[in-house]
């Protein structure tokens, strides 16, 4: 038997080249770098989002202007600017149809002489922006909106060519084409005279020949014939431009058809599964307790 000065002896050889072993098991070399996880333990990577989304179904959401304060702005160049009315036709955005939930893909575009009312609507009829236009107030009152004059020769201010009408259907006896005025950003908003406007020349109102130089044309078609000018500041645009409006007017042009459409884009870019989503309509459901209404 070995006794304790052998095994000590014994040990101080052998220590040294296991140290040598291990650290060659273990030399860079040898093993893999570890990822270092950049969240923490107690975080659980499995549980995903849940979502609320609150739809305001209030009355207030047929109205054509953001923000609020401009309710008696109706009869004003202000009501079809988009420096003022947030709401109204701006030709600096590119406006994309909504997304159909049941094929999960855009709507087409409208056509500009037929344009649905309503893109989200199956039933809904359509408007021909070159003749037929209307600027509306609220959707859900037709004596409640902004529109040119008839076409019987009724303009004789060029400083108030925008007014509200009210005729019983809407309408009035003459043509209208789509168009929307432009602040010049100096002076009051509510006056008029701060206004130049672009509209398609195609059909619609005759505008008076010679008085205002802040009125002129807007060509979207892009033939570059702005044959129905009246002085020369004449604006010749393209069809896409054309194109743009029609998608604005069938899809923005009121609150609630700019919500849908915003919402039906921003949930199209998540995969099904992604979230957990629970749908509340703000005026028609109170609580969140799993109705099978389609109001919650």
């Amino acid at each position: 038997m070995l006794n304790l000065k052998q095994r000590l002896k014994q040990a101080t050889i052998l220590i040294p080249s296991a140290l040598l072993i291990w650290m060659a098991a273990y030399s860079p070399n040898a093993y893999a770098v570890i990822d270092i996880s950049q969240v923490p333990l107690i975080v659980s990577n499995s549980a995903k989002p849940n979502v609320i989304f609150t739809y305001d179904d209030s009355g207030s959401m047929s109205l054509s202007y953001i923000p609020d304060g401009i309710c008696d702005y109706y009869n004003l160049n202000a009501a079809t600017s988009s420096e003022v009315n947030k709401n109204y036709y701006n030709p600096n955005v590119n406006y994309k149809p909504g997304i159909n939930y049941v094929t999960t893909q855009p709507f087409a575009y409208s056509s500009f002489t037929s344009a649905s009312t309503n893109g989200y609507s199956t039933s809904a009829g359509s408007t021909n922006l070159q003749t037929n236009y209307r600027a509306d107030w609220d959707l859900n009152n037709i004596s409640r909106y902004i529109k040119k004059p008839d076409g019987n020769g009724g303009l004789t201010d060029c400083s108030n060519g925008v007014r509200r009408i009210s005729d019983p259907d809407g309408y009035g006896s003459g043509n209208r084409t789509a168009y929307y005025h432009v602040y010049d950003g100096t002076g009051s908003v509510t006056d008029n005279n701060n206004y130049t406007i672009n509209r398609y020349p195609g059909g619609g109102v005759p505008w008076p020949g010679a008085t205002s130089k802040t009125y002129f044309d807007l060509n979207l078609v892009g033939t570059g014939a702005c044959t129905v000018a009246h002085d020369t500041n004449n604006a010749c645009f393209s069809t896409d431009q054309r194109t743009n409006v029609a998608a604005w007017y069938t899809f923005y042009r009121a609150r609630t058809l700019l919500a849908k459409s915003a919402a039906s884009l921003s949930f199209a870019g998540i995969s099904e599964g992604e979230i957990f989503l629970a749908y509340q309509r703000l005026n028609s459901c109170n609580s969140l307790g799993g109705s099978s209404s389609s109001s919650c």
